[in-house]
């Protein structure tokens, strides 16, 4: 007699086969839907869908020269490998062939920006309203609790707010890249700027006091897990005109009197002294740091090209007015009533581009970038 098939036996073990299959695509469904989940939380959290996007906009453009955005051209800064342009009216972001990848508008005569390589952060003294854009679209729409005074950005995307209260002369907030506040510094004295490091987690802040008559500037240095000032340095005498974290995490210190750099300790390392001249800009690149001075008698402008330890590399004076300068990778570029004179690091003549009605240049991976009052070109 042949074997008997066992028809119930069968039936369990497909019924088993059929139980294991379905739990197996349930948990394939499963994993796939928590990785999808995991990977829209990384691409927001990292920024990339913004990146993405800010990556599209940017492509295209036939080139320079463009048409210059019609108001008055109030401040040029660079984005990354792009020109950010602000006028009494618009803010427009070029790309390096000339189109045009943002274009905000309700900007006005009291707008400051500021710019990182991936981000524009704009805001109004004296108002409560301030913004901060990618280059394709807006990440941030705020009214501050009070007007602000000022304000900073560092190259991660932390950005500080300076204003006041009704207790305090001035309060300063931080906030980190998404939009956290990190940090609160409340003080009697009047801030007047701040910087932030850029590997994050402190700031410098210069405020101004006045004891028994005479004017302090005091350096304040802030470690964010920290209560207090990490230090807090004095400059009896002097008048604070701009304090700036450097790439290697030192601070650098103007003033009426002289250029200081500190350490990121707040111990002073060098300094160069300004003999009765005024800063009227400075320009960083790399290692280096040009200042142009003013004589006190208004009438001559000098170009200091300092090293790391505030020495002077090379030093030019001009009889005529300077309008503004750029510091490029192998050039100095001057801008007078005249046109532009390109020089090399030690301030030999290198040629330029002659003619009245330049406004302003500026300097954007390898290419000088200048503006008159119909158009935006390059001179490379």
């Amino acid at each position: 007699m042949g074997n008997q098939v066992d028809f119930d036996k069968l039936r369990k073990k497909r019924q088993r086969a059929v139980t294991i299959k379905r739990l197996v695509i349930v948990a394939a469904v499963a994993a796939l839907m928590g990785f999808a989940v995991l990977l829209n939380s990384f691409l927001i959290e990292a920024g990339v869908t913004v990146r993405l996007s800010d990556m599209v906009e940017s492509f295209g453009g036939s080139g320079y020269p463009v048409p210059v955005p019609g108001g008055i051209i109030r401040d040029v800064k660079s984005m990354g490998d792009d020109l950010a342009v602000l006028n009494d009216t618009n803010l427009l972001v070029y790309n390096n062939k000339g189109k045009v990848i943002t274009n905000l508008q309700q900007m006005g005569d009291s707008t400051m920006l500021l710019t990182s390589s991936e981000r524009l952060f704009t805001y109004d003294v004296g108002a409560k309203r301030y913004s901060i854009h990618s280059r394709s679209k807006p990440l941030l729409e705020k009214q501050s609790e009070s007007s602000l005074q000022g304000g900073a950005m560092n190259e991660r995307g932390d950005y500080a707010l300076i204003s006041s209260t009704a207790q305090y002369a001035s309060q300063v907030l931080v906030f980190d890249s998404r939009f956290n506040q990190i940090y609160e510094w409340l003080t009697s004295d009047l801030v007047a700027f701040v910087s932030l490091s850029p590997k994050g987690g402190r700031m410098a802040a210069v405020s101004i006091s006045t004891r028994g008559g005479e004017v302090y500037s005091v350096l304040n240095l802030f470690d964010f897990s920290m209560d207090t000032a990490l230090r807090r340095v004095e400059i009896p005498g002097e008048m604070a005109a701009g304090v700036q974290y450097l790439e290697d995490g030192r601070i650098s210190l103007i003033s009426n009197k002289q250029y200081r750099i500190y350490t990121s300790e707040g111990v002073q390392e060098n300094a160069f002294s300004l003999e009765d001249r005024r800063v009227v800009a400075v320009e960083r690149r790399g290692k280096e740091t040009l200042l142009l001075l003013q004589s006190e008698d208004k009438k001559s402008w000098d170009l200091v090209l300092l090293d790391t330890s505030c020495t002077s590399l090379a030093s030019l004076r001009l009889n005529q007015r300077v309008r503004d300068m750029a510091l490029g990778g192998k050039q100095v570029y001057v801008l007078t009533d005249t046109g532009i004179t390109a020089y090399s690091k030690s301030f030999e003549e290198k040629g330029g581009l002659q003619g009245r009605g330049i406004v302003q240049i500026h300097y954007v991976k390898n290419k000088l970038y200048y503006l008159n009052k119909e158009e935006i070109n390059t001179l490379e």
